[in-house]
């Protein structure tokens, strides 16, 4: 049964039973339903073991020597931090004594109520509490064995690039002898071979060691980029002049294999505050991969320009190449990661290309982005963002944008 001031437990002393008989058959007739009376006798100790009343109503008549006694007595009943005491005398009329019970009781099963709340807040602030420090303890535990992980792992990285380091300087020293030598042989440079076979196998040693020379500074170079040991040095950048200068570098290679090799950038380009010999590193190797995948007849298109949306700098690297199924293309961007191709059979690598030059992108404060479709081709966009373009030429080449219909793909 719910508690109310009704069922609340109510306790009448005083030092004259009939007075106090009087008291109880007023409260149960206005429907309080624990009324319990006694006398300054019966409230000795002992008297009402774990008795405790939720109001106390004391009944005192002028000049009596007796309440003093009283309330004393009603001290030692108060087992809990407020129990409320109504006086009462021979002036108080029943209505009052009636309402002044109802509102007394209210007044104390909230403050039961509250205090139990409060008793179970504090418990439960308390498990809180035991909970948190423990919480503490495991971050703190975890969080030491992250350190302890990371700085294992930075120490792993740091002795494999310094392996591969080593490996390739000494790969590389007996390689460029290789080098040397083939071409000298393939020149002949000290004079005719007897047999035309020599000067023909020559060549092919030349190339087999400058295509293993290629591998080994691929291997250097992604070993460098996941240990974030890029050398790199920030300075503005012509943007137009470097685009223009690696595909005159790549235009043999487009011409012998037959592919058309365009380059379409706005005139009053703005440039780029990032690292010249890297973005020519990056150029180099996605527009040589274009070549590389793209068919006789075919064609590679660079195009560069400004997002009239967000300022970004893009360059986007197109073909008509061969392509790649959309669920391949995690794969290509993985390190070792190749798709199987008639090309790729033909003109083998490590599978790091294309991981390389994100990886280099990213860290000049860029990000490459590839989509493709099987027989369609390939488009490989280069963002930077506005904060590496030069503010005031990139404001120039926007306006200039504007009133242009060329308009960049992304």
């Amino acid at each position: 049964m719910a508690i109310s001031p009704e069922t609340a437990r109510l306790l009448i002393a005083g030092t004259e039973a009939p007075k106090i008989r009087a008291l109880c058959d007023l409260l149960v007739k206005h429907g309080f339903q624990n009324v319990r009376g006694v006398t300054e006798a019966e409230l000795a100790p002992g008297a009402m073991p774990g008795y405790c009343p939720d109001l106390i109503l004391v009944r005192i008549e002028p000049g009596d020597t007796a309440g003093e006694r009283l309330f004393k007595t009603i001290e030692g009943l108060e087992k809990e931090r407020y129990v409320p005491v109504l006086v009462l005398d021979s002036e108080s009329k029943p209505g009052e004594i009636v309402e002044r019970v109802r509102t007394l009781t209210a007044m104390r099963l909230l403050y039961k109520d509250l205090n139990e709340e409060n008793v179970r807040l504090r418990a439960g602030a308390q498990q809180c509490a035991i909970s948190y420090d423990e919480a503490v303890t495991v971050l703190k535990k975890t969080e030491d064995q992250l350190e302890a992980e990371l700085a294992e792992y930075k120490d792993r990285c740091r002795s494999k690039s310094e392996f591969v380091a080593n490996l390739s300087h000494e790969l590389r020293t007996p390689l460029n002898s290789i080098i040397g030598f083939s071409e000298i042989l393939k020149n002949e440079t000290f004079g005719p071979h007897g047999s035309p076979k020599y000067k023909e196998y020559a060549g092919d040693i030349h190339g087999a060691a400058a295509h293993l020379l290629i591998l080994i500074n691929d291997i250097l170079e992604f070993s460098r980029a996941e240990a974030g040991q890029l050398d790199l040095e920030f300075e503005p950048v012509d943007v137009q002049s470097t685009i223009q200068s690696s595909a005159r570098m790549l235009h043999e290679k487009a011409r012998v294999k037959g592919v058309a090799l365009r380059v379409d950038i706005a005139p009053d380009f703005p440039r780029l505050r990032t690292d010249e010999r890297r973005l020519r590193q990056v150029l180099l190797n996605v527009v040589g991969n274009a070549i590389k995948f793209t068919p006789s007849d075919g064609s590679v298109t660079v195009k560069a320009g400004i997002d009239p949306v967000d300022g970004a700098f893009i360059i986007v690297v197109s073909d008509t190449g061969i392509g790649i199924d959309t669920a391949d293309l995690p794969r290509v961007m993985t390190r070792y990661g190749q798709v199987k191709s008639a090309q790729s059979d033909q003109d083998p690598g490590t599978g790091l290309g294309l991981p390389l030059t994100r990886k280099i992108v990213e860290a000049l404060g860029g990000t490459l982005e590839v989509r493709s479709r099987r027989g369609v081709g390939t488009a490989v966009t280069l963002r930077f963002p506005p904060s590496l373009v030069i503010a005031e030429e990139r404001d120039a080449a926007k306006a200039a944008q504007a009133g242009s219909p060329r308009k960049i793909a992304s």
